[in-house]
């Protein structure tokens, strides 16, 4: 690798570190425990999960296929982590509803059964064709 793309790597892996370390003291150590710190938190790690994800593909195309459908099962809660914590802010919202509750459990489910029945490492295609559709 070139010294350029050392520095690329370094500064993109970086970003993914930081946005790990942030999101984690969203999740666990501020002191103001409000639900859209909680969402916050979430997004940011499904984030930096994506990019990390991303940033290893790119520099190493060998990567295992279970690192590949980490990054999109993290991509596919992006979304609903982003909507969640918008509305608790624009609404002020302070304790989970449980419709909320209902949609991330019905979304985590969904996520997880189509990981384990269709799983990246024996069915790419798919996959990679649902995410070209977003």
């Amino acid at each position: 690798m070139t010294f350029g793309n050392n520095l690329l790597f370094f500064f993109s892996a970086l970003g993914a570190f930081n946005g790990l370390i942030i999101g984690t003291y969203f999740l666990c150590f501020t002191t103001k425990k409000t639900l859209s710190n909680y969402f916050l938190g979430a997004l940011l790690i499904a984030l930096s999960i994506r990019i990390g994800k991303s940033v290893a593909y790119f520099f190493d195309y060998n990567l295992p296929k279970t690192i590949l459908q980490l990054g999109l099962t993290a991509c596919l809660f992006i979304g609903p982590l982003l909507y969640f914590f918008v509305k608790t802010e624009m609404q002020q919202v302070r304790k989970l509803p449980v419709s909320w509750s209902i949609q991330l459990l019905a979304w985590l489910a969904v996520i997880l059964v189509t990981g384990l029945v269709f799983p990246y490492v024996r069915f790419p295609q798919l996959l990679t064709w649902i995410m070209d559709r977003k």
